[in-house]
């Protein structure tokens, strides 16, 4: 099965012209409908901007824009509109390391170790010095926590080796000195043989604010949900530190044909067993997107880790990568009374930045929400449990009430923060 070499007009099945028409409009509409509670969740969170983007093979893309890219000169958002990926950079990470391990020239496999690769590479724990692998580092279940090393030095433990999910930057950091080593630089790499390929045309590893007007600035939110920009994350194309974990600057459409793409090569390869799909730069993607290690335990559905993404067997819970997932003790479950369907999800957040992304294999459908603004709750992760909800069909007695999940987030941060403020008062007297 070949990829279109347009990204956005991905091919689809034949079908009657009045029929697509229909469901295009009905699919339309009923996105439409969400733009008052999306606009009420940005109000609770006190979000700037957000854009939120679904593609659907076979029908038009649809993209919603709300607010401002630049709150002072009342810039307004929208798909092409750039902004930190934040976590979303990881499967980028891991689909460039599956190019290298498909590469019949690289020394690389998913089980080469990374004390072979990377000789400085010091773990204190001799289980794990001689063990850690590709797939360990990408998926998150080597049990080291983020230490002040990057090599490993000194690195303290938050579980047991392959045993218990924990998600750090360390394994992604550590996954690019890997690339590097293999490949010269794993920046180049994944902008030459993924980005380029991909159409992700206004992607890069590196902040562009100088070399493009529609770049978003940035804002933290106050107490009152009133905005206060502050400095975006920033990195030199290749760096180590940060880049491999969330260094990828990018927009909603971008990110949408790279997941149309990711979801059609996974598709095809699970169906042939094959590593590659014609006219994809995506290799291995059936590896890519199978569970690694469960992320928490008891489950009654799937909730595992891949590759820089999340599985979740709905209906069930979403947003373990979130910030929403801190605040709200139980959350809720998504797709209650819709068929169970797979979705590979994550989410991402750094200062002034938070986003979050969902690929539905069986309704081959993408959706990205992007927003420029760390508020008092993860607002992308409400929108896209809403917009999934939505494209799910899921009936209103079973639908969750997002705008009181909201509500109950953005206290529990404002109480979160007045406690922590009288403990400093506490201490200073």
């Amino acid at each position: 099965m070949a990829i279109s070499s347009t990204i956005t007009q991905l091919a689809s099945q034949p079908i009657d012209a009045k029929q697509h028409h229909g469901e295009a409009r009905n699919q339309s509409q009923r996105l439409r409908s969400l733009n008052p509670t999306i606009r009420e969740l940005m109000r609770i969170s006190g979000t700037v901007g957000l854009s939120v983007g679904v593609h659907r093979k076979g029908l038009p893309r649809y993209v919603a824009n709300f607010g401002f890219r630049d709150n002072d000169n009342k810039l307004p958002i929208t798909g092409q509109t750039i902004l930190n990926a934040c976590s979303l950079s990881k499967f980028f990470v891991a689909m460039t390391m599956a190019r290298a391990v498909d590469d019949p020239t690289s020394p690389l496999t998913w089980e080469s170790l990374v004390r072979d690769t990377l000789p400085g590479f010091a773990i204190d724990d001799d289980l794990i010095r001689e063990n850690l692998n590709m797939v360990d580092l990408l998926s998150h279940r080597s049990g080291l926590s983020t230490g002040p090393n990057r090599r490993g030095g000194n690195n303290q433990m938050m579980g047991p080796f392959r045993q218990k999910w924990g998600y750090n930057n360390v394994g992604y950091e550590t996954a690019g000195l890997v690339l590097d080593e293999v490949t010269g630089s794993w920046a180049k790499t994944m902008r030459e043989e993924l980005l380029v390929p991909l159409g992700m045309k206004r992607s890069s590893l590196y902040h562009p604010v100088h070399k493009d007007e529609n770049v978003a600035k940035v804002y933290g939110t106050l107490d009152n949900r009133s905005p206060v920009e502050i400095s975006s994350a920033a990195a030199e194309e290749g760096s180590v530190v940060g880049g491999p974990g969330g260094g990828l600057f990018t927009c909603v459409d971008d990110l949408l044909n790279a997941y149309a793409a990711a979801l059609e090569a996974f598709k095809d390869q699970v169906a042939t067993g094959d590593a590659k799909t014609e006219g994809s730069p995506i290799r291995r993607a059936a590896n890519l997107l199978s569970a690694k290690i469960p992320m928490l335990r008891p489950t009654y559905r799937e909730l595992s880790y891949a590759l820089g993404m999340c599985r979740i067997q709905l209906p069930g819970p979403m947003g373990q990568i979130g910030n929403n997932a801190d605040l709200i003790p139980d959350m809720p479950v998504v797709g209650k009374g819709a068929p169970s369907t797979l979705v590979f999800c994550h989410q991402g957040s750094r200062p002034g930045t938070l986003c979050a992304m969902a690929m539905l294999p069986e309704l081959d459908t993408s959706v990205v929400v992007m927003s420029n603004s760390l508020g008092l709750n993860d607002c992308p992760d409400w929108v896209l449990q809403l917009v999934i909800e939505e494209l799910l069909a899921v009936l209103g007695p079973d639908r969750n009430d997002y705008l009181d999940y909201a509500r109950k987030s953005a206290a529990a941060t404002y109480n979160w923060e007045r406690k922590r403020l009288q403990r400093w008062h506490e201490r200073v007297g």
